[in-house]
């Protein structure tokens, strides 16, 4: 639809044909121009004065009415339609935005004065706290200068200085004609209490000897039941078998960095070393032993 409407622009009177409305946020703007590729005016409608109709008995100010149920009321749009006023579609538009915010900032201001009033109760709280600590330590001041505490406090602290007992070598607050620690000489390097500890309840390598006596231990028990198949006894292991050769049959084969290999030795042809069956190390059965006495196979590790 095209409106010609004329308008005063500055010093002259312009017809423009208004081409559209548009809505801004709450407000409704009627824009239109001199022509073609002419520069756009633009101005803000609002609903002018207008006598009421006769014969209609409702409320002037039942304003509600307009922001009921905007969405679903679909005769009020076709009501607004047939007006065909563009300034009461306007204003009606712009009363329903209103409404909407209007409803919102009722709504947060509720918030803000529940937030308000807990945060007075808070500050109420804690100033009432606060006045309670200044009391208490009003009155516990009130008491150490009734008590005459700093006054004793530093003849003990004196007496401590001048008899060369005092501790605390790190921190000093002072005294008059005295600004360093008097004992500071007489304590021991600084040294982290668990090293003291440790040194006062076990030795430096204790837990190196621990390891080294289950250890040790271990190892005898094994040597007493170990079977050398190399002289056929038990009691020693195949590396330290002071007779490796008393079983040497046909070929040798004892290792020739065996710490017993000669003398004496077997005077045998060097045969292939294979590899044995593992040592048990609970000791071996009498089968095994008998077995292992027929072999040939001779291993000199552990």
């Amino acid at each position: 639809m095209t409106i010609f409407v004329t308008v005063r622009v500055l010093d002259r009177t312009v017809t423009l044909p208004y081409l559209c409305y548009r809505q801004i946020g709450n407000k409704t703007f009627q824009y239109g121009t001199e022509g073609k590729d002419r520069q756009v005016y633009s101005r803000e409608v609002a609903l002018r004065p207008h006598e009421a109709p006769l014969g209609v008995n409702c409320l002037t100010t039942d304003l509600e009415y307009f922001a009921r149920d905007p969405h679903f009321n679909v005769a009020l749009t076709q009501a607004l339609d047939l007006l065909d006023d563009p300034g009461l579609v306007a204003e009606v538009a712009r009363y329903q935005s209103l409404d909407k915010e209007l409803r919102m900032a009722v709504e947060v201001g509720r918030r803000v004065d529940i937030l308000s009033a807990s945060f007075f109760k808070f500050i109420t709280d804690h100033h009432q706290s606060q006045t309670t600590l200044t009391k208490e330590f009003d009155a516990c001041k009130d008491r150490l200068r009734a008590g005459n505490a700093r006054a004793r406090v530093q003849q003990a602290v004196t007496q401590l200085a001048n008899s060369k007992v005092v501790g605390g070598r790190f921190y000093w607050q002072g005294l008059t004609g005295l600004r360093e620690h008097p004992n500071r000489e007489a304590f021991p390097p600084y040294r982290r209490e668990q090293d003291l500890a440790r040194e006062a309840c076990l030795p430096l390598n204790h837990r190196a000897a621990v390891i080294k006596a289950a250890s040790e231990a271990g190892m005898e028990s094994r040597r007493k039941n170990y079977y050398c198949r190399l002289c056929g006894l038990m009691g020693h292991f195949m590396k330290n078998c002071p007779t490796p050769h008393s079983k040497c049959q046909g070929k040798c084969h004892v290792r020739t960095d065996h710490s017993h290999y000669e003398p004496p030795f077997c005077g045998l042809e060097r045969g292939a070393r294979k590899r044995g069956r593992p040592a048990r190390r609970g000791g071996a059965s009498s089968t095994t032993k008998a077995l292992w006495v027929g072999e040939d196979t001779m291993q000199t590790d552990d």
